[in-house]
């Protein structure tokens, strides 16, 4: 069974990480379980978008970087180009909540800014030292802590729970003016950025390496509904928790990244009681960290392999090494605007994502109809219509 997991655990810790711990938390805390089927929702809408990332390349053998080229070159370098904006700043916002909550879990009172710093160092040489070998063992081993420690805190929390229609209230505050930002930004990681698919099919392609034999369709489609299946069940469940917890005290966050995770963790000792607090310290920790080591692999990884393609040579580990550092840098200058706007920085990034996911989509689903599945077309065409009409109203909102 493990061994047939791979890039969809990868997928699964890339996915988990704001768009759950904070995101959907937030949702839970702010509008009760009122949100719950647009997250499903959500989730189900993108389904198609990230299928392609294993579909394409267990039936042609090509990642979804080739599938662009073959499209038309410029459809590739648009990529690049697009990944290069987005990875800064989604770096930035993975690093910033995972050292928050290390500084809220080992009680340090080190600024996040240098606990990030010495977190993208530690990122940077496990990936440069195992790279896919020791990235897919221990992310198969966080996912199973992060399931295990969640669901204890769940079902913790489920005692303070005496009424669930109290978490229904049905004022529709979501679809108010004020809270569109919100809701956008939810939408916008859940459960991931939409290139996160070109990484699945790049991470096909090592695990075939690893295992040193073909992945079969079969397989492939088996490892990917797995890990998207976890991601969207632990999404509804990070909105429980949130609603339970947070929901009937009419809390609000601070923006400090420091602060925000204290308390954060605080909630949950002060609703279950204090022996939950090391527990959910470390799930929230393992949340985000599994983040940002994918993340920081995926980016740069996609990115050197795009230019290969483009140049037509074989892909070279020092342009990996290159954009990593490239990348890593620019986010830790973007952190030092943010260093005390942590909302406002994921806020930021998610809805950048979403902003930037109907181009991704378009292109996914040029590659879809090359592999002639009819049955999942209108699926694509239902998703397409709901990223671009939602883009269309946020940019109206945003500007006009």
């Amino acid at each position: 069974f493990f061994n047939k997991l791979g890039p969809g655990i990868l997928m699964a810790g890339a996915a988990i990480g704001v768009s759950h711990l904070i995101q959907s938390t937030r949702a839970g805390a702010l509008y009760g379980l009122e949100l719950l089927p647009l997250i499903l929702l959500v989730n189900i809408i993108k389904y198609p978008f990230f299928y392609v990332g294993h579909a394409y390349t267990a039936q042609t053998g090509e990642n979804l970087l080739q599938g662009y080229y073959r499209l038309g070159k410029w459809f590739l370098i648009l990529f690049i180009f697009m990944s290069l904006l987005t990875s800064v700043t989604s770096v930035a916002a993975v690093f910033f909540v995972a050292s928050s909550l290390l500084s809220t879990l080992i009680g340090s009172s080190v600024e996040p800014m240098k606990l990030s710093f010495f977190m993208i160092v530690i990122s940077i040489m496990i990936l440069f030292w195992g790279q896919y070998y020791w990235l897919n063992r221990l992310m198969k081993l966080i996912m199973g802590l992060l399931f295990l420690l969640t669901m204890i805190a769940f079902f913790s929390s489920l005692t303070a729970v005496h009424d669930f229609s109290l978490y229904f209230p049905f004022k529709y505050q979501f679809l108010e003016k004020n809270s569109w930002v919100f809701i956008i930004a939810l939408m916008g990681w859940m459960p991931a950025p939409i290139e996160m698919s070109v990484w699945q099919s790049l991470w096909i392609e090592e695990d075939e390496k690893d295992k040193k034999q073909k992945t079969s369709f079969k397989e492939a489609l088996f490892d990917f509904n797995f890990g998207y299946i976890l991601t969207t069940f632990l999404a509804l469940i990070f909105l429980c928790l949130g609603a339970f917890i947070m929901y009937p005290k009419e809390m609000t966050f601070p923006e400090n990244g420091s602060l925000f995770a204290a308390k954060l963790v605080g909630l949950y000792g002060e609703v279950v009681g204090l022996w939950v607090i090391p527990i959910i310290s470390l799930a929230c920790f393992f949340t985000i960290f599994s983040t940002s080591l994918t993340v920081l692999d995926a980016y740069p990884r996609s990115i050197a392999k795009g230019v290969a393609i483009l140049r037509q040579k074989e892909e070279k580990k020092r342009v990996f090494f290159l954009v990593t550092l490239f990348v890593s840098f620019l986010s830790l200058a973007l952190l030092s605007f943010f260093s005390n706007q942590l909302k406002m920085l994921v806020d930021f990034v998610t809805i950048v994502s979403f902003l930037s996911a109907p181009f991704f989509a378009t292109l996914n689903y040029k590659l879809f109809k090359t592999l002639n599945e009819k049955k999942r077309e209108m699926s694509f065409v239902f998703g397409l219509i709901f990223l671009y009409s939602f883009s269309i109203i946020t940019i109206s909102i945003k500007f006009f």
